[in-house]
């Protein structure tokens, strides 16, 4: 037994009932407890202190009202209450199941005098977003309740929909310049960190890939609907009026007759239900990676729903460009898979036989990279 373990604890998105969010979270945990053996990670049980709840309507807009909420969201949450309660469920099972969590926090301060660590590391998601974070959380996503030396950075995210650099505010430098490793998500937001920091600072890959499929097998499980093959899987995030929202049906719908195939759908909505296309509302986290695993082809809007497409090598077409997506597209060759919006599906292909060598060696040699510089992240703290 070796008696010279180290704590690590992560501080990062996991809380949000989001599919990504939750799933980097137990892949950083996973991947951390990997790169070295003295290692134990510990996700810091932090709800952000703006008062969010995982079943904020943010995070799926049939969850509960808020006072923009439409007469048509009101009467869908009622009939949708059963299968609503039961994705609560399944992302609450899938925390506690899978995350190695510490007590619970809400206010900084109490995370100062209670939360104590061999290794800190922020990681993933979008937590050094300001627009999305909040300027009350950066101070704790960027490690400020803690004085100790042992601070690391793995796969932060700074911004959601940008592709040029973007500034940092100046209050926010002796917070950064206190890490010893800092590593980001956004090619562009490892530009502006080194043109402000004395630091290293690498581009990495989102926590996500850092887990081959392999390793997700013990965390996919199959949905209880009835799932016949062929199907697309699509999944959009992000809510619509109705007149969008229309739209938006119709033009899965088009493209389910396209590909003659069944489309099964998650998304933030209200439920669309035709003889083309089934809205999934009671799934959590493991039953949406089942259903990119084994679906024919993948369409979405979502960084991590492309990411999973790609480890697990499902045809997939992605829209909305932003600099997460590009940025691993590029690296992997795939460019040509990211369309500008959703409306321009029906005239994209999918090509159902599409050939991921080239990617899967990309990938390969870039997690490899990736957990060498954690590994060594490591192995730099006392």
């Amino acid at each position: 037994m070796n008696n010279n373990i180290r704590r690590a604890g992560i501080i990062t998105w996991h809380n949000n009932h989001n599919f990504g969010a939750m799933l980097q979270a137990v892949a950083l945990q996973d991947a951390v407890n990997g790169v070295r053996g003295d290692v134990v990670a510990e996700i810091i049980d932090y709800s952000r202190g703006s008062g969010e709840k995982s079943s904020h309507p943010g995070i799926h807009l049939l969850y509960e009202p808020t006072q923009h909420t439409s007469n048509r969201h009101i009467a869908a949450r009622e009939l949708y209450s059963g299968e609503i309660k039961k994705r609560y469920e399944l992302f609450e099972s899938f925390k506690h199941k899978h995350m190695n969590l510490s007590a619970g926090f809400a206010d900084p301060r109490d995370l100062s005098s209670n939360c104590a660590y061999d290794i800190y590391i922020s990681g993933g998601d979008q937590i050094w977003n300001a627009d999305v974070s909040g300027y009350y959380n950066l101070f704790v996503y960027m490690l400020g309740f803690t004085d100790s030396r042992n601070k690391l950075a793995y796969g932060c995210g700074m911004a959601a929909n940008r592709t040029t650099p973007f500034t940092i505010g100046f209050k926010y430098l002796p917070l950064l310049r206190a890490y010893r490793k800092i590593m980001v998500r956004e090619d562009a937001g490892a530009r502006t960190l080194k043109k402000y920091l004395d630091n290293d600072i690498d581009a990495v890959l989102d926590p996500t890939l850092l887990l081959s499929a392999e390793e997700y097998r013990r965390y996919a499980s199959k949905p209880e609907e009835s799932i016949a093959k062929p199907y697309i899987f699509a999944y959009y995030h992000g809510t619509a009026d109705a007149d969008v929202e229309k739209h938006f049906g119709d033009t899965l719908t088009e493209c389910a007759k396209r590909h003659k195939c069944r489309i099964f759908l998650a998304y933030g909505g209200i439920p669309i239900h035709n003889s083309h296309i089934t809205t999934l509302t009671a799934i959590g986290p493991s039953e949406w990676l089942w259903l990119i695993q084994n679906a024919d082809a993948v369409i979405t809007n979502s960084f991590h729903a492309t990411a999973f497409s790609i480890i697990y090598n499902r045809p997939f077409i992605c829209s909305n460009k932003d600099s997460r997506k590009l940025s691993l597209l590029n690296m992997l060759s795939l460019s040509d898979r990211i369309i500008n919006s959703y409306k321009d599906l029906p005239h994209s292909g999918i090509a159902f036989d599409a050939d991921f060598t080239n990617a899967n060696e990309a990938i390969y040699r870039e997690r490899e990279r990736c957990k060498g510089l954690l590994g060594a992240a490591i192995d730099m703290c006392e």
